[in-house]
C-alpha cells in the first residue's frame, strides 16, 4: 500500500493530537487534512498562517507550535516566523 505525503503529514498530525491547522486555502495538505478529519483555519497566506499559530502559543502557554511551507511561500513566511522571537 502506498500513500502520499499530505495524507502521511495529515495522517501524523491527527496522531499527535493536533487540535487544528492555521493554513491558506491552495496548500497541498488540506484535501489530505480534510480527509483525516483534521480542523483547519484558513488565512489568507502563510504569513498570516503563521501569525496566527504564534498568537495562539503565546495565548495558551503552548509549544506545540510547527510551521513548514515550500517553494514561494517561504518569502512570506519570514516576516510571520520572525515576529515569533
Amino acid at each position: 500500500m502506498s500513500i502520499d505525503v499530505a495524507t502521511s503529514i495529515a495522517r501524523i498530525l491527527k496522531q499527535e493530537g493536533v487540535e487544528w491547522v492555521s493554513t491558506f486555502p491552495v496548500c497541498r495538505v488540506n484535501n489530505a487534512l480534510g480527509r483525516e478529519g483534521v480542523p483547519m483555519i484558513m488565512m489568507r497566506d502563510d504569513r498570516y498562517a503563521v501569525a496566527l499559530a504564534d498568537a495562539y502559543s503565546r495565548v495558551t502557554g503552548g509549544e506545540r507550535i510547527g510551521v513548514c511551507t515550500v517553494q514561494g511561500g517561504v518569502k512570506v513566511l519570514v516576516s510571520g516566523a520572525g515576529a515569533g522571537f
